[in-house]
């Protein structure tokens, strides 16, 4: 009977195994990269929700007749009644 050498066997193997696993841990760490991006994304959208809420809180406690004189006394250019304005609600301060 004749006996094989298996010996060059184990290092073709472990060669291979090196290659498959760095094959397949490219696009894993591609992946995780992509989630931790848009963990960041979502963070930063956060705090701009948080903010914008903040401050719709701050100009939902002003009266309205606040808010109207603050419109037209920061230098802002009036815009036109949109058609669907309720022209009674109040009138524009420079009408005459």
């Amino acid at each position: 009977m004749r006996m094989r050498s298996d010996k060059g066997l184990a290092y073709v193997e472990a060669v291979l195994a090196t290659v498959m696993v760095a094959v397949l841990l490219a696009p894993a760490l591609n992946a995780l990269s992509s989630g931790l991006m848009g963990q960041q994304v979502a963070d930063t959208q956060a705090e701009q929700a948080l903010a914008l809420h903040s401050k719709l809180e701050e100009v939902l406690a002003k009266p309205y007749s606040v808010l109207l004189a603050e419109t037209y006394t920061l230098g802002a250019t009036p815009r036109p009644r949109s058609a669907w304005t309720c022209q009674t609600l109040s009138a524009r301060p420079d009408a005459s």
